[in-house]
């Protein structure tokens, strides 16, 4: 609340294209859920994480663990409304060239193919959500290296890819025919998910984004509509969740269908809460080891396997002291985790404040060039991706950017037409 009545007084207005109210959104929704579940659950103990019922906890104890939440948000919001620029967004996007339109829907369809042979070949998904992290995440781990690390580079291209189209949409959304494919393109994936049931997390991110460039091409909305909207979508894929996770025989489970129930059965937010508090307790009493690349990891991750062969992945090493290595378990392992395992609370108000500057510096930089598309579709995808900022460790982004953001910068910068010469320049000196 604080920190939308400070953006609203000092910028005139909500936007949805803001990295740091996003990452601002993130921290309240993965604090505030678990804890109103556990709240709700009453008797029905059962509907708890497995972890959580071995611990058995207290209430209080819960409670006081929890304090790191608004602790965290609390030291980002501070310094990233210091650090960050107020002056408004541009309500434009110029119009990219079609040739480069052209290519960006080929490397779209190279990608496309590339992930539908990987399934044929491999049985490899080529998307995934909270839903199926588990599965695909051991699917990628299966395959040989280099296809690995291929794998990671073509689906980075496919999102950006996506991204940019979907910009360059936006920036003619008032030719009828961007408006057609708009409505095709979302439709027809929003149909396509209820209908197969597949994972809510791609269409939920595709919806956010359109949500961005329409609020910043076409029309600005209120803070009550931004909030009302995001309210709803919340208790969609919480809902969505839960139908899907519901037998379609169980009459109990359909009737019991409610925001309520939804925020009752295990979800990935309390997952996350659960991966953070076990690692505690099992800190408490002396039971971890904590290799020292582990502190490094975000780091190691721009570095490949081959030349860092001893890097580790975080929430591979908290499966293995749970000793589940290789069971097709997974849990959410996320920033409170990783200030758990370093220096608490002030590891926790470090991290407040590098990422408050780091997401600060970025969006300032978007307002300098908002009307390019490129800038903007980079943009976007930090806003898409704010969530997975706080569920994962808190510099992930940076392996994911350097794989597949910074391949598609550079693609689209090699395929610009060099700047003709003048009579001057080709002279002789």
């Amino acid at each position: 609340g604080w920190y939308t009545l400070e953006i609203r007084l000092r910028q005139g207005y909500l936007s949805v294209l803001d990295l740091g109210g996003l990452y601002v959104g993130a921290i309240f929704v993965y604090s505030v859920i678990p804890l109103l579940g556990f709240l709700l659950l009453g008797e029905n103990a059962d509907l708890l994480d497995n972890r959580l019922l071995v611990l058995n906890p207290e209430l209080s104890a819960i409670a006081k663990f929890a304090w790191r939440y608004p602790f965290f948000l609390g030291v980002f919001t501070c310094f990233y409304l210091f650090f960050r620029t107020f002056k408004q967004d541009e309500m434009e996007v110029s119009k990219p060239p079609q040739q480069r339109v052209m290519l960006v829907a080929a490397v779209w369809a190279a990608g496309a193919v590339y992930q539908q042979a990987l399934y044929l070949i491999f049985g490899v998904k080529g998307e995934s959500g909270y839903d199926n992290i588990t599965e695909v995440y051991q699917q990628l781990q299966s395959l040989p290296s280099l296809v690995q690390q291929l794998t990671n580079v073509v689906n980075g291209l496919v999102l950006m890819s996506r991204l940019y189209l979907l910009t360059a949409l936006f920036a003619n959304h008032k030719s009828w025919t961007a408006r057609i494919i708009l409505l095709l393109w979302i439709g027809g994936e929003f149909a396509l998910n209820v209908i197969t049931f597949a994972s809510r997390t791609p269409l939920f991110l595709l919806l956010l984004s359109s949500l961005g460039l329409f609020t910043k091409t076409v029309r600005r909305l209120s803070v009550v509509a931004l909030l009302t909207l995001g309210l709803v979508s919340l208790s969609g894929f919480l809902l969505w969740g839960l139908l899907r996770a519901t037998p379609s025989g169980d009459a109990q489970g359909q009737d019991e269908l409610a925001v309520v129930s939804a925020l009752r059965n295990r979800n990935e937010f309390q997952a996350c809460f659960t991966t953070a508090y076990d690692i505690y307790a099992m800190r408490q009493q002396g039971g971890l080891s904590i290799p020292m690349s582990l502190h490094f990891a975000d780091l190691l991750r721009i570095l490949p396997q081959q030349i860092v062969p001893f890097k580790v992945d975080p929430a591979e090493w908290y499966l293995e002291q749970k000793g589940v290595t290789g069971t097709g378990q997974g849990y959410g392992y996320g920033l409170i985790s990783e200030s758990v395992v370093g220096l608490g609370y002030f590891h926790l108000f470090c991290l407040g404040l590098a990422l408050a500057y780091t997401f600060a510096r970025i969006h300032n930089s978007y307002l300098d060039h908002a009307r390019e598309p490129l800038a903007v579709s980079i943009y976007l995808w930090f806003c898409i991706k704010a969530y997975t900022f706080f569920r994962m460790t808190s510099f992930s982004f940076l392996g994911y950017f350097f794989y597949g953001v910074l391949p598609f910068i550079l693609l689209l910068r090699w395929s610009e037409e060099p700047a003709p010469q003048t009579a001057t320049d080709q002279a002789d000196p």
